[in-house]
């Protein structure tokens, strides 16, 4: 019995991984994957369709933004966040004018209300300060 065919899709967007080029042709996610072409080929159409993957005027397939908006959906790990919090607080009092945000971490501000992430921009006849 073969691979099943989520795990030859997941293989399929597991082929951009590894900082590679960003686009790639159907040969390369082939090779990458070891799938016959045509096969390859039926996985990456399955996937543009679902938006998965977009197919460039080239030929080239690349990450699409179906996948872009389930990543920014996925929480960032709260113990990262616990562990920096301390010395992103640190630096936000030794650098004045300057602040961070846990929203920049989060999605949608879950972790509640935060710093404001900087001064306010002003225009003056110098420019802007």
């Amino acid at each position: 019995m073969g691979e099943s065919v989520a795990g030859r899709l997941f293989s399929a967007l597991d082929a951009f991984e590894g900082g590679g080029p960003a686009a790639l042709r159907l040969t390369d996610i082939a090779a990458r994957t070891g799938l016959p072409a045509p096969t390859a080929l039926r996985l990456l159409r399955e996937l543009v369709a679902w938006g998965g993957l977009e197919r460039g005027a080239d030929g080239t397939y690349r990450l699409g933004i179906r996948l872009r908006v389930l990543g920014a959906a996925a929480p960032c790990p709260r113990g990262l966040l616990d562990a920096a919090l301390p010395a992103l607080r640190a630096l936000s009092a030794r650098t004045p004018g300057t602040r961070w945000s846990p929203r920049a971490f989060s999605p949608a501000g879950s972790l509640g209300p935060g710093q404001p992430v900087s001064r306010p921009v002003r225009r003056s006849s110098g420019g802007v300060r």
